[in-house]
């Protein structure tokens, strides 16, 4: 965009054979594709991409780090500036990236931060840590107090690492380095293992014969020899590689001369991570041992591997957790491969050798995600404070189940078909549903170049394994190459909506039967896979199986779901003391019982009676604290739709700082639909701040409640309209209040009987100008309603007056108009001649609608005089700019920011914004005055503006 890159603008496309565009995967951000210039395989200009001479990337990284800690000394490495294009709230943004590695010994503090800076002002809009932490549990053949003494044995003509069962060195005489050169293009035991982080070199000792390596730390850290575990573990991760196409064909790490350094003994931290160029692990501390096992290093090596050979972005949203994901699969794989090669099986879990409660724990767990308290095993349970590693719980267990559900699958194989789609499509930032898609469309590369699975699995039959295993955690995959009844479920109130995901691969369609109640019979057919089914919700069980079945000729294909029928809301928690918590709530004067503190820091009180609120109207919530102290945050969700989650548009009702108990007017949405169900409404209140729907309150507390819809009736119809001439056109906009969608619309001249006009707003154009009378009728269930109005109608407009000044000494810099859905910078940082310029940037306003508008001016040298600034806007279009008006008049230093609202009465179409700043401080300036040479200096500045109705 403009010549910079734009921040997660990466898409992967796949092409036929013929060149054609297949598949697209991966998302740009919303509005950035009229305006993003697409240059596929060429270089950027440079001549764009020039920093600032005086922009000083390492001081503002160095004032960064002072905020994560002042105590010790920073050291910086290998900083990197590029300038991009942000998009910061839908808005794109001049910005520098800035990419750097630093450590803090003093501190024990690791970091390799990304930074977004604002180029004008730089801010810092944006920071991710993509250092990536592992922090899990580890074991190694060397072992720890958790899984005992392991030990190393002597083999001779050991070939790599996995066969040997045991690291391999380079010996010369009685000195043995941890350091296996490259071996050109092969990715063939060349790791590099260094101890400590400030080791410049390989880790090299005294040895014998057999390479002995004599250490024994257990006294220390509660393992015997991590660097020996370390070893052993890189060595197995780094050649699997050599088995998966797409890595063997590029090289290590895609560098054919580059070896794999590892970094042991990092410091006492429970972390083990990836910082670009090395692995570092440290000797773990509160809840690990040494994070040397074979997960961990398969994990953080995944993470060097994404970065290598793929543009998929590892630091924000389900990208983030589909890189953890890959991460832990690749983890699980060299597990395995050790694990048969010593006769024995992975255990499914992350760094359960390393972590210190007991050995049946992990860090996380494959077969059900939850156990670990955190993450989520089905893409329905997500929520905004489901982040990185626990949100790579529902591609785990889609992994877990295509390996152990199918003959012939192994952790190895499985992660060959994941690296062939991350190295296929995998770009920028991805959903869960595009990733999982690129999945499916990457078997038929995967079983070309696989030849470990066996040779029955067929490209249609691994297809649709991949499509069951992620249907097991509710993502859903289509493919027009095989048939494969798959069916989604979205909870609507009392009732369920039931979708068909559905693939097949006969164009002429299938039929469907859905078996709704487990009888075997079916209860309703469809015939379009577009057309939805409902079933009724039944709380008194626990789940509900839903089974359908695909019918096309003799080919019958049943998928089998069990929909669970309780409230599934995320449950937050908090801070659950006794200074900061709700003490009673009440809705339209109707209190529920109050409450003291709950130890959890939430209480759910959904089981007592729901208190009404009524649909398009005001609502009136009263919110008491526990104290009136001082101010705390409040939030309020309500499920307006019943989908058991607070996420949907519109459901933060509140949030907003007030002190002691005060009383929020809340105003539903009108929606038939919800009339009569019931739902829940929860409430926040948390001295930190904190505003999401299912997080934790550092200060405060969440609780739960039901509220139950209803609709008032509906008023008559009250029939109105606006009518504005401009010249001879009409633009009539309707303005009827409390009228249902059926009603029928007609717009009349005069005595016509002729409608010239059927639509709810209208225009017309008379040959002549004069005097009209405009009638508009509406029917309704066989009655007809009238509004007239007469409107004068003239040949032309007037044109605006031309105001102006012979200096520009103080002049414009910046005019920008913003609100909902709406930011125009309208100019750029130039004087006018002449003191006046017309611009040609369009805005739309809509009526009654509030915005703000932002002028800043520009003025001599040392002058720190306030000048005046004023505004108008013709909302009455005639062509002039009436005292009415104006949404701006004061004096201002350099920059103001003011909010106005658009009136109702105000006509539709184009008019004019007029923007003036000048010396001459006057309290009611004139519009359309030119300022001679001598008597003061200014400028004015008009643009274009659409007042619309919506």
């Amino acid at each position: 965009m403009n010549g910079r890159p734009l921040q997660t603008g990466t898409i992967s496309i796949r092409v036929d054979n013929q060149g054609i565009i297949t598949d697209i995967y991966g998302q740009l951000p919303t509005g950035t594709l009229n305006s993003v210039e697409k240059h596929p395989n060429q270089p950027t200009d440079q001549s764009t991409l020039n920093i600032n001479p005086s922009f000083d990337g390492e001081a503002i990284a160095q004032s960064y780090l002072t905020s994560l800690s002042d105590v010790g000394q920073w050291q910086i490495d290998s900083i990197d500036v590029k300038p991009t294009i942000t998009l910061i709230g839908g808005h794109a943004v001049s910005t520098y990236d800035i990419w750097f590695y630093a450590e803090n010994s003093t501190s024990g503090l690791y970091t390799r931060p990304r930074l977004v800076i604002r180029q004008d002002t730089l801010d810092v809009l944006q920071k991710h840590e993509t250092l990536n932490h592992a922090q899990q549990a580890g074991s190694g053949l060397g072992g720890n107090a958790l899984i005992q003494q392991r030990n190393y044995s002597f083999i001779e003509s050991a070939n790599d690492a996995l066969s040997a069962n045991t690291f391999l060195v380079q010996r010369n005489d009685d000195r043995c380095v941890m350091h296996i050169d490259s071996n050109g293009n092969s990715w063939k035991n060349q790791v590099e293992v260094r101890h400590g982080q400030y080791a410049t070199d390989a880790f090299e000792y005294l040895c014998n014969a057999q390479g002995y390596h004599e250490e024994n730390r257990f006294n220390d850290i509660g393992a015997y020899s991590p660097i020996n575990d370390a070893a052993f573990h890189a060595q197995v991760a780094f050649n699997l590689y050599e088995r998966y196409a797409k890595t063997r064909a590029r090289g290590p790490l895609n560098d054919p001369n580059r070896t794999l350094q590892v970094r042991t003994s990092y410091g006492p931290i429970d972390s083990a991570f990836w910082n670009g160029e090395f692995i570092a692990l440290g000797d773990g501390f509160e809840f690990f041992y040494p994070m040397v096992s074979a997960d961990s290093l398969g994990h953080e090596l995944a993470h060097a591997v994404l970065e290598n050979y793929t543009s998929l972005d590892q630091t924000t949203g389900f990208s983030f957790g589909i890189a953890e994901s890959f991460a832990d699969i690749a983890g699980e794989a060299t597990e395995y491969a050790i694990a048969v090669q010593q006769g024995s099986v992975n255990d499914w879990k992350f760094n359960a050798e390393s972590f210190k409660p007991t050995a049946d724990e992990a860090a996380r767990y494959f077969a059900d995600p939850a156990v670990d308290g955190r993450s989520i095993a089905s893409l329905k349970d997500w929520h905004p404070g489901v982040i990185g590693h626990h949100l790579g719980g529902v591609f785990n267990k889609a992994f877990y189940t295509l390996v152990t559900d199918n003959d012939g699958w192994t952790p190895i194989i499985g992660y060959d078909l994941w690296m062939t789609a991350a190295t296929d499509c995998w770009s920028g930032l991805m959903s869960f549903e595009s990733a999982a898609d690129c999945i499916l469309d990457s078997a038929s590369n995967f079983r070309q170049n696989n030849s470990d699975l066996p040779a029955d699995w067929s490209v249609e039959r691994i297809e649709k394994a991949i499509i069951n295993a992620f249907a097991n955690v509710d993502v859903m995959t289509q493919t027009n190459h095989v048939d494969a009844a798959l069916f989604d479920f979205t909870r609507f109130f009392d009732q369920y909506i039931l979708s068909n995901h559905s693939s097949t691969s006969n164009s002429s369609g299938p039929s469907w039967e859905w078996d709704l109640d487990a009888d075997g019979d079916s209860d309703q057919s469809t015939h379009r896979i577009d057309q939805s089914v409902r079933l009724i919700r039944d709380p008194d069980q626990e789940a509900q199986t839903v089974s359908l079945t695909m019918r096309q000729g003799h080919n019958v294909q049943t998928y089998s779901k069990a929909i669970p029928q309780a409230d599934r809301y995320c449950q937050p928690s908090g801070f659950g003391g006794n200074t900061d918590y709700i003490k009673q709530v009440a809705l339209n004067g109707q209190a529920w019982p109050a409450s003291t503190t709950q130890p959890s820091g939430y209480a759910d009180y959904s089981d007592l009676a729901a208190v009404e609120m009524t649909l398009g109207q005001d609502n009136h919530l009263t919110l008491t604290p526990n104290d009136t102290l001082y101010s705390r945050r409040w939030s309020v969700f309500i499920d307006l739709n019943g989908d058991d989650d607070f996420l949907d548009d519109g459901e933060r009702l509140i949030s907003e700082k007030q002190k002691g108990e005060w009383t929020a007017t809340l105003q539903l949405p009108e929606n038939a639909q919800a009339n009569g169900k019931t739902t829940r409404m929860r409430v926040l209140m948390d001295w930190a701040n904190n505003t999401r729907p299912c997080a934790y309150a550092k200060a405060g507390e969440y609780e739960d409640y039901r509220v139950r819809f209803t609709e008032e009736t509906a008023p008559a119809p009250e029939i109105t309209f606006n009518a504005v001439a401009e010249g001879l056109n009409v633009t009539i906009n309707n303005t009827s209040q409390h009228v249902p969608t059926n009603a029928v619309w007609a717009w009349k001249v005069n005595d016509s009987d002729t409608p010239f006009a059927t639509s709810y707003n209208a225009s017309i154009t008379f040959e002549s100008p004069g005097t009209y009378r405009i009638t508009l009728e509406m029917t309704l269930d066989g009655k007809t309603s009238k509004a007239t109005k007469t409107v004068e109608v003239s040949a032309t407009n007037d044109d605006y007056c031309l105001p102006g000044s012979d200096s520009d000494d103080v002049h414009l810099t910046f005019v920008a108009l913003s609100g909902t859905g709406l930011y125009d910078e309208l100019k750029s940082e130039t004087a006018a001649d002449n003191g006046y310029r017309l611009f040609d940037t369009q805005s739309t306003l809509v009526l009654t609608k509030k915005y703000y508008l932002d002028v800043k001016i520009d003025k001599p040298t040392y002058d720190f005089n306030a000048y005046r600034v004023s505004a108008w806007i013709d909302f009455n279009r005639d062509g002039s700019f009436a005292n009415e008006e104006r949404v701006m008049n004061r004096k201002i230093s350099h920059s103001h920011f003011q909010q106005f609202e658009v009136p109702t009465e105000s006509g539709l179409g184009e008019t004019r914004m007029r923007v003036l700043t000048q010396s001459i401080d006057v309290s009611n300036p004139d519009p359309c005055r030119f300022i001679p040479d001598g008597e003061g200096s200014g400028e004015v500045e008009d643009y274009p503006i659409t007042l619309s109705s919506g």
